[in-house]
């Protein structure tokens, strides 16, 4: 079964996990990846594991519709790279079930092979839109411009679009399920595009 097939069949297969441990007390999930950002006074930490890389995001959010945060990431070629999060959410619904948010990842990104360490330096300005389909469930788009520049001399100036689309679902108290597929449209060549996914969690740190 394709990998496409298979995230749109894993939304109806977690619904069918996600109800019957749905928690009546849990009014306010704290969804991560879809265009809202967490309430003021709250943090959470996600997960996440998939192909072309894993990693994880810390978040908090200081103001209302701000979030700020930490993020780390291994890539298979191999490559880690460490950045910040920005999340601020400007629209927003009176229901709350319709939302966006611009968003802002700087970061280092060192690429190793057997002999060379090569660093560049990502900036990626973004949106993110979110429909909140249940209080459990939200849908959401991303899109990513990926601009990196090179601090050492063996590498070249890149840039390209990223889009991502997925799926969260809230399972308890604080406590959230991702999957999410991407495509990096890497040098607007089709041969070169990469096509990819993740499955993450995220979890509730403070409210």
């Amino acid at each position: 079964m394709s990998f496409a097939r298979s995230l749109l069949l894993l939304p109806v297969l977690l619904l069918g996990l996600v109800f019957p441990v749905w928690a009546e007390e849990n009014e306010n999930p704290a969804f991560f990846e879809d265009g809202g950002a967490l309430p003021r006074g709250e943090g959470a930490l996600l997960l996440y594991g998939g192909y072309p890389h894993a990693g994880l995001k810390l978040a908090a959010s200081p103001w209302p519709y701000l979030n700020l945060g930490f993020m780390a990431q291994v890539d298979y070629s191999p490559a880690f790279a460490l950045g910040a999060l920005l999340k601020w959410q400007p629209l927003e619904n009176e229901a709350k079930t319709l939302n966006a948010a611009l968003t802002l990842t700087p970061a280092f990104n060192f690429m190793f092979d057997r002999k060379n360490v090569g660093v560049d330096f990502w900036v990626k300005p973004g949106f993110v839109a979110g429909w909140r389909m249940a209080r459990f469930a939200s849908w959401f788009l991303q899109g990513e411009y990926v601009l990196e520049l090179p601090l050492s001399p063996a590498l070249r100036f890149e840039h390209h679009p990223e889009v991502g689309m997925g799926f969260e679902f809230a399972v308890g108290s604080g406590v959230t399920l991702i999957a999410k597929g991407t495509t990096a449209f890497r040098h607007y060549n089709p041969e070169d595009f990469v096509y990819g996914g993740s499955f993450g969690v995220s979890f509730l740190l403070w409210r």
